[in-house]
């Protein structure tokens, strides 16, 4: 690639000093007779989009550089760590390949500020890929608001441009930037989620594996509790709101979140052993400023596109303790009444197979009375740690991740309703006694 660092800093230059424009001129003449010769009038008028190779925009929003080699896209602008936007980038390059005007003014030069070209509302660079380019200015709306007045750089000739690629140009630079938070972020590559606030960790979570069907990676919450977070789950309270937060606007003011102000803090750790440190502030007019540590890009984004970093356990599980695949999962031991019973699981769908106790039992059976039960145990609440707890009723111990996620749940009974869980010796949840029944049976072999 001949443009890299040094082009866009020939580009700015350019930007500054080019005052020799140029308009490109076509004329075509219709060959039916008695009509007169209609002249076109273009301000660019390339082969195609590919022979543009930078395009610079400024206007009373910002400026904004935008370099296109082969299938990559580069910017200069004053906000930083900003991507561009694909598909908004790929419009514009069409869009100025190619810029027919609707007529010349008679009689009218720029220098009269009726126009609005003296102090222009834009100013526009495009560049070929030989380095030759053309500058123009937009000014005022026509009286009939159908278009704007348009000049070469340094010309003195006026001429008028369609509204709708006015328009174009007019609007905010941001508009060709791609505004979501971690549109540089691959989701796929990440291994660890943590979410703080002022009281410490409200929530990790961490890659622990892929799955033994889908291959797909999978996620466990490690704080507050340690247990396997379902693929569905993760998508939806965690992911999904993720890859939507997106900024209404982006700037280096105001000043970036400090670590010291910041009301929550987002840690996401990579496959590649790279951090990405998002800051967030206080809310005012309904927007959270995030402060990208890494770029100090300060993204205005809507408060509630940020309320999953609120979420405590039973949210993030859904409002149930386990929600298990029987493809995904390894073995299942039941404990209770000094009974034990353990399932190995193999397989999946038509061919899954399960045996307890080295048998072979019915897969039907298994769904009902241990999977599904074990799925519908529905998380009541916090445990308060000053509740009494009493004797142990359950113990369940789940395999997952080809064997390397072990889940260890033991349920105390606090009441005749309600059943204490802990998950592996952290203290967690409540939940209704009558649920466990089924898996009780099941311990003594009532399969």
């Amino acid at each position: 690639m001949n443009v890299s660092r040094k082009t866009l800093a020939v580009l700015l230059i350019l930007f500054v000093v080019f005052t020799a424009g140029t308009i490109w001129v076509r004329h075509s003449e219709k060959k039916e007779a008695p009509q007169a010769p209609e002249v076109a009038y273009y301000l660019t008028a390339f082969d195609s989009a590919e022979d543009v190779l930078a395009v610079v925009v400024e206007n009373g929003t910002g400026s904004l550089t935008i370099v296109h080699s082969g299938d990559a896209w580069f910017t200069d602008t004053s906000l930083p760590g900003i991507e561009p936007d694909h598909d908004a980038v790929t419009e514009l390059f069409s869009a100025v390949s190619r810029i027919r005007m609707n007529g010349r003014v008679e009689g009218a030069n720029a220098s009269d500020p009726q126009f609005g070209l003296t102090s222009p509302a834009a100013t526009i660079f495009v560049e070929d890929q030989s380095e030759n380019g053309v500058q123009f200015l937009v000014g005022d709306l026509t009286p009939d608001g159908k278009a704007y007045y348009v000049c070469a750089s340094g010309g003195s000739e006026v001429f008028t441009l369609n509204a709708g690629y006015g328009q174009a140009f007019l609007g905010d630079v941001t508009q060709y930037l791609d505004l979501g938070v971690l549109a540089g972020t691959d989701p796929a590559k990440l291994t660890r989620i943590l979410v703080s606030d002022a009281e410490g960790i409200r929530f990790s979570l961490k890659a622990t594996g892929t799955g033994n069907v889908t291959g797909m990676k999978y996620y466990s919450l490690e704080q507050p509790v340690v247990i396997p977070l379902a693929a569905a789950l993760f998508r939806e309270n965690i992911l999904s709101p993720m890859e939507e937060m997106r900024a209404e606007t982006v700037s280096a003011s105001p000043d970036p979140v400090s670590e010291e102000d910041a009301v929550k803090v987002l840690t996401l750790e990579s496959e590649d052993g790279s951090t990405g440190t998002y800051l967030i502030g206080e809310t005012a007019e309904g927007l959270m400023a995030v402060t990208d540590a890494g770029t100090g890009a300060v993204y205005m984004v809507p408060q509630e596109q940020l309320s999953w970093m609120d979420a405590d356990a039973a949210r993030l599980l859904g409002g149930k303790l386990l929600s298990l695949n029987a493809g995904e999962t390894d073995q299942i031991v039941l404990e209770a009444d000094g009974k034990r019973v353990v399932y190995d699981l193999s397989g999946s769908g038509q061919n899954l197979r399960v045996r307890a106790d080295g048998l072979d039992v019915d897969n039907a059976d298994f769904y009902a009375k241990i999977l599904d039960s074990l799925n519908r145990i529905t998380i009541q609440g916090i445990q308060e740690k000053d509740r009494t707890v009493g004797g142990e009723v359950l113990r369940c111990t789940i395999l997952t991740g080809k064997g390397e996620e072990k889940t260890e749940l033991v349920f105390d009974e606090v009441s005749d309703r309600k059943c204490h869980v802990s998950v592996n010796q952290t203290e967690a949840f409540e939940c209704d006694r009558s649920s466990l029944q089924p898996l009780i049976d099941a311990a003594g072999g009532a399969l």
